[in-house]
């Protein structure tokens, strides 16, 4: 596709509903079933959504597809990337680019923030997805704070087009999904999976972060989802479900619903005299987060939008030339830094370990009465996955070899190189980390979120 190509068109009710208009090539990509987009979905369907939800990548080589299983690592938030998934759901890391005027004042509030970002978590938890926010970035200008965006704006020549006036190249975050909150706009939207650096942001108009459900619209939008409503073409009967309307063949058909539901009830209040092109009275869904019901309707999703999500999940390196990456760097915790008591509390040898300094020293201590003798501190060096130290206590040279045992404990051989006459011996002692540990200094613990908040001059 051109870059020079229009993304958006106008829709008369869209004003204040939602910007996003997929163009007529992408469409057409859905209705072709060969596709990448279709045989991605299709391949997938053929497991269950939990299979699915195990999956960390999608590959398509030689035409065919192939997954990338996430390994137990990943799963216990171990490595570089391990907290996009926790076992449970797999993480959105977000970016938030907040306009304010040049005195720092005006702009969405640390809390709505919060709360609308509660609600994303809430809605898209059936979904296997979880977002994190990484960052609050602050753009503080009153040219840009007194603007007014427009979808219709969105044009490559357009210097009032959100990428140009905001210089979202310049502001993106690499491997995030950046969104930007304005005070002044139409609406709010989203582009849908392209391969292009300037649309890879979410626009959400301040007013619309505040209701209950416009994010999480829009991030629906972002994982490629239409409207249900999308060209209101589709037929009651579902005959045509998989070509027309939104793709997705258990939402069901709608004629758009702007309007026509009761904000009590959640109740479809369409008129009788609206039926599709056989005649057929709809019967959509009020609560579909994908339709224009009543903001506080909107409140899940179909099997098959899950579906078509975990899809653009796991196909984004394909359609958007990047995947996720989490917040911060994940350092593997060095398992033999901490304090290590012997299990055996009767023990006559070492009574206690301590590693420190990222592994690189050991402190021993062995039996003695009335208090325990303290081998002094000495260098810790790693040879494979044994860790080693040695300690010359003049009458005898003591070599430790230290390695993991079982899933929290720690195997200690010591030989004892005698410098008399006694006889050279070798002992073995299991030790258990102490509850006090020591942790090594900038790493961060698996599961804990340490979220930096960043205020840059943003001009």
């Amino acid at each position: 596709m051109l870059l020079a190509a229009i993304l958006f068109t106008a829709q008369t009710w869209a004003q204040d509903e939602c910007g996003y208009v997929p163009d007529e090539a992408y469409i057409a990509t859905w209705k072709n079933k060969n596709s990448i987009q279709n045989k991605r979905l299709k391949f997938l369907k053929e497991y269950s959504i939990k299979d699915v939800q195990k999956m960390k990548e999608i590959k398509y080589i030689d035409g065919r597809f192939k997954p990338v299983m996430l390994k137990s690592s990943d799963i216990e938030g171990e490595g570089v990337e391990g907290d996009l998934f926790n076992g449970v759901r797999r993480t959105i890391p977000v970016v938030a680019h907040i306009v304010r005027r040049s005195n720092n004042t005006g702009g969405l509030s640390r809390a709505n923030l919060d709360a609308s970002i509660a609600r994303a978590n809430n809605f898209y938890a059936s979904s296997n997805m979880r977002f994190v926010l990484c960052e609050v970035k602050y753009i503080n200008s009153d040219n840009i704070y007194n603007h007014s965006f427009s979808h219709l704006s969105e044009t490559n020549s357009n210097a009032n087009a959100s990428f140009n006036k905001l210089t979202t190249t310049t502001r993106n975050v690499s491997r995030k999904l950046n969104i930007y909150f304005v005070p002044n706009s139409t609406t709010s939207w989203t582009w849908r999976p392209l391969i292009d650096t300037r649309r890879q942001h979410i626009m959400m108009k301040n007013s619309h972060a505040t209701n209950e459900s416009t994010l999480s619209h829009e991030i629906g939008h972002w994982f490629d989802l239409f409207h249900t409503h999308n060209g209101g073409d589709e037929l009651v009967n579902g005959s045509n479900c998989s070509t027309a309307g939104d793709f997705v063949c258990d939402t069901a058909a709608d004629p758009n619903l702007s309007g026509k539901v009761n904000g009590t009830t959640c109740a479809y209040t369409g008129s009788a005299g609206v039926v599709d092109a056989n005649g057929h009275t709809y019967s959509p869904d009020p609560r579909n987060m994908m339709s224009y019901s009543t903001k506080p309707c909107r409140d899940r999703f179909s099997g098959g939008q899950i579906y078509r999500m975990q899809s653009a999940y796991l196909g984004m390196n394909t359609d958007r030339g990047y995947t996720f990456s989490f917040c911060f760097t994940i350092i593997k915790p060095i398992w033999v830094v901490g304090t290590w008591t012997n299990k055996d509390l009767k023990t006559r040898g070492i009574t206690k370990i301590i590693v420190s300094d990222k592994g690189k020293k050991i402190q021993t201590f062995g039996k003695c009465h009335p208090n325990d003798c303290d081998w002094k501190t000495v260098p810790l060096k790693k040879s494979g996955s044994i860790y080693k130290a040695t300690y010359e206590q003049g009458f005898a040279t003591k070599k430790l070899s230290i390695s993991q045992s079982g899933t929290n404990g720690m195997k200690v051989v010591v030989d004892v190189d005698y410098h008399d006459n006694r006889q050279d011996r070798r002992d073995t002692y299991y030790m258990k980390k102490s509850k006090n540990l020591i942790l090594n200094p900038g790493i961060l613990q698996p599961g804990i979120l340490r979220p930096v908040l960043i205020n840059p001059d943003g001009q």
